[in-house]
């Protein structure tokens, strides 16, 4: 299916890199979850609030973001349309453009129109952008104008009743650092999970615990280390991962290992 719409995740968070991003404007809703149906029609608002003593010129519009590798949770905007599970022209935001009073508030509609055809997850961010001009010399002494973006804006979360978390844990292999695998999203929602790893002796006693947070979009692949003690015995070991997904039953592997007396670390099984 082609994804015309957006399954959005807000946190309170910018997108862009502005040092100062639009600390005059707060908004009242930090995220915004829903649970949607095809065909349906969302209205609602976001209330901007000035705190500084001085108008504020707005425009309000609707972009794609992702994340990006290694997926940790570091993101990236996008243009509208670009990604496989973008808002396309199901969005629209009123007013596009207006002045956020002085000490005062205003509130911005949305509207999407969930596509017939919706399926699993889209992702979007409602941007609030201002623009301003910073004098710059130029070196004949002319002065010019800079344009800055300085934006913010909550990212929404939508997905379909009839979506699908799927994930999988690839195998585990022997790196420098210690053992590496990989998690790869199979569903069409976006999944925030954290991946437990456990290093256990023979005696079933925890020699190592590791914990990594993955932010992965539906089809994309991220990779995971598990570091192993600098002082492991020579011995037999388990290593235990276990995958948690929200609203769904948590994925576990586990991989028998042994460390020689010379150090080397082999993979005697592994069992999902």
């Amino acid at each position: 299916m082609k994804r015309k719409f957006l399954f959005l995740i807000l946190s309170a968070v910018i997108l862009n890199v502005t040092p100062l991003a639009f600390a005059q404007v707060t908004t009242d809703k930090a995220e915004v979850n829903l649970i949607v149906k095809p065909s349906e029609k969302i209205t609602g608002s976001i209330v901007l609030k000035n705190t500084s003593n001085k108008d504020i010129l707005v425009k309000a519009y609707f972009e794609d973001w992702t994340y990006v590798e290694p997926f940790d949770g570091r993101r990236e905007p996008r243009p509208l349309g670009s990604t496989p599970w973008s808002l396309g022209g199901s969005a629209s935001v009123t007013p596009s453009e207006f002045i956020l009073p002085a000490l005062g508030k205003f509130p911005v509609i949305y509207t999407i129109n969930v596509p017939a055809d919706a399926e699993g997850g889209y992702y979007g961010i409602l941007f609030l952008e201002r623009g301003s001009a910073v004098p710059k010399t130029t070196g004949a002494g002319r002065e010019v104008g800079l344009s800055v973006k300085v934006r913010t804006g909550p990212l929404f979360f939508l997905e379909t009743k009839n979506k699908n978390k799927k994930a999988k844990i690839g195998d585990i292999s022997v790196v420098k650092e210690g053992m590496q695998g990989s998690v790869l999203n199979e569903g069409n929602v976006l999944l925030i999970s954290k991946i437990s790893c456990h290093i256990m002796n023979a005696k079933g006693l925890v020699v190592r615990r590791v914990e990594h947070q993955r932010y992965l979009p539906p089809g994309e692949e991220a990779s995971f280390t598990v570091s192993l003690p600098g002082d492991l015995s020579p011995g037999t070991y388990t290593l235990l991962i276990n995958y948690a997904i929200k609203e769904s039953k948590p994925l576990v592997k586990e991989v028998e290992f042994t460390k020689d007396d010379s150090g080397e670390i082999k993979i005697l099984r592994q069992k999902d």
